[in-house]
């Protein structure tokens, strides 16, 4: 597939791929990064695909994975965060004030 016909597959599947990509992320923004990375990632594959005509499921699927793979890396940031927290000084911890004043905190108000 050239560069051209790929931008073409996209430009014309792009009226059902966007409300996918919304659906899975539930938001417009997000949505719009999702079709942006699996782009990227489709794009640097697009030697992979041979019939136009199933290019739609083709980046849907890659797009499904890329939503998978970033929703999998937010949950282990999400598993550390919550398991460090607790060894954490009060003042780092999240759920107290927002740390509220934490910019003003000084190295050695922390580490003396």
């Amino acid at each position: 597939m050239t560069n051209q016909e790929f931008s073409e597959c996209l430009k014309s599947n792009m009226h059902q791929i966007f409300p996918f990509a919304k659906k899975l992320t539930k938001s417009e923004q997000d949505a719009n990064d999702l079709v942006h990375d699996a782009s990227i990632r489709a794009f640097e594959h697009k030697e992979k695909l041979n019939e136009a005509d199933k290019f739609k499921s083709w980046f849907n699927t890659i797009m499904y994975n890329t939503f998978l793979n970033q929703y999998k890396k937010k949950t282990r940031r999400r598993k550390i965060l919550n398991s460090t927290e607790a060894s954490l000084p009060r003042f780092f911890n999240r759920s107290t004030d927002h740390n509220r004043g934490f910019e003003k905190l000084k190295y050695n108000d922390v580490f003396e």
